[in-house]
């Protein structure tokens, strides 16, 4: 149509052509985007949610150029101060192709807390510094392209690297010793390497797991009588078991709820300490009692341990007297509050552990305890 206009001299026709032309161009763009939009394709969290609500689209550099023509192949990079999400792919523009091609899946991945804040790894074990110096994990549950360390982090054996830290995480064994008393020499060098530096306004959080009341006892112990600082007034304690379940692909630390347990007053700390910890984890559970959170943990384990202890005696009483133990689990387990645990290895050195850590306490308070 526009050559034939144009050879005949006809510009008025020639424009209607031109003007319709661009018209359907500009509509085909505008419906990709509405497609695009609705289909909620990947686009980490700034996924429009209809044709409206295209501000994220107008903001190229964050995105790279051509986000249309790229389609499904595009993507922004994760948010540096959003932790990682398992399994969240990462795209980026491949120079050779000119696309956006997924570069790592993400899976089993860190949070990227050391992207957002400097941070110190120390070690008193000076070879497995070494190890992950050279981006190896020994256990094995780190993929080397997550010890890449960002904002001039370290790992390090040196206890001087310490002295400019401000929020300390303590995370250290607490096994038994003889006569199954709760050995917590590990966590007391801990606070001992950390009162050398202590300074007004740090924050201090234990991970490790201990019986109720350790850790402020500790605390007091050491951090007040060495330092002269007090609790609540000159530093700030905090509680948040671990919750690591080796070999676990499924339940990582990001996705997996934390508990958190701050007791300040200090509206500030507080927010400090637990944006801190959203930069590790998204899910986080607070509470305002140490001892109550130093409890949960404790019980959590003993009572893994103790029903599978009892999944395995049903196990081998099946096995005995020639009965399908998977079948009567199945049977049992129709009941609504049937708990289901199976039979095997409760997993964790700390799991069978934790019952001497709650009966020590127990028996330092003259409390009997009949299980």
């Amino acid at each position: 149509g526009l050559i034939y206009t144009r050879k005949n001299n006809k510009p008025l026709y020639n424009t209607g052509i031109l003007s319709l032309l661009v018209l359907l161009i500009g509509y085909s763009s505008f419906a990709i985007l509405v497609v695009r939009s609705n289909s909620n394709p990947p686009i980490d969290e700034n996924n429009p949610e209809d044709a409206v609500g295209l501000l994220s689209y107008l903001k190229r550099e964050q995105y790279g150029s051509w986000p249309i023509v790229y389609g499904q192949y595009f993507n922004a990079k994760l948010d540096n101060k959003e932790p990682y999400i398992d399994g969240k792919p990462i795209y980026e523009k491949d120079k050779k192709k000119g696309k956006y091609v997924v570069i790592d899946k993400r899976e089993n991945s860190l949070p990227n807390y050391s992207k957002k804040y400097k941070t110190i790894g120390f070690d008193t074990n000076n070879s497995r510094v070494i190890s992950l110096k050279k981006k190896k994990d020994t256990n094995k549950e780190i993929h080397s392209k997550e010890l890449k360390l960002h904002n001039n982090s370290k790992i390090t054996s040196n206890i001087k690297h310490l002295k400019k830290c401000n929020f300390f995480i303590i995370t250290v064994p607490t096994p038994l010793k003889g006569q199954n008393i709760p050995d917590l020499s590990h966590l007391e060098q801990a606070y001992k390497n950390i009162s050398k530096f202590l300074k007004i306004g740090d924050v201090i959080v234990i991970e490790s797991t201990v019986y109720p009341g350790a850790s402020r006892y500790l605390a007091k112990k050491i951090f007040e009588n060495k330092t002269k600082l007090k609790i609540k007034k000159d530093f700030h304690l905090a509680y948040s078991p671990e919750r690591i379940n080796p070999g676990d692909k499924n339940h990582q630390i990001q996705n997996t709820e934390k508990i958190l347990a701050i007791e300040t007053k200090n509206l500030k700390i507080k927010k400090i300490i637990i944006n801190v910890y959203k930069s590790i984890t998204n899910k986080l559970k607070i509470s305002d009692s140490l001892e109550e959170a130093e409890t949960a943990k404790v019980i959590e384990n003993i009572q893994r341990d103790l029903n599978i202890a009892l999944m395995n005696d049903i196990f081998i009483f099946c096995k005995k007297m020639n009965l399908n133990y998977k079948n009567i689990v199945q049977l049992a387990g129709t009941k609504w509050n049937f708990l289901k645990f199976d039979a095997g290895l409760v997993g964790g050195h700390c799991l069978p552990v934790d019952p001497y850590y709650l009966s020590y306490i127990a028996k330092r308070n003259n409390i009997s305890l009949e299980t």
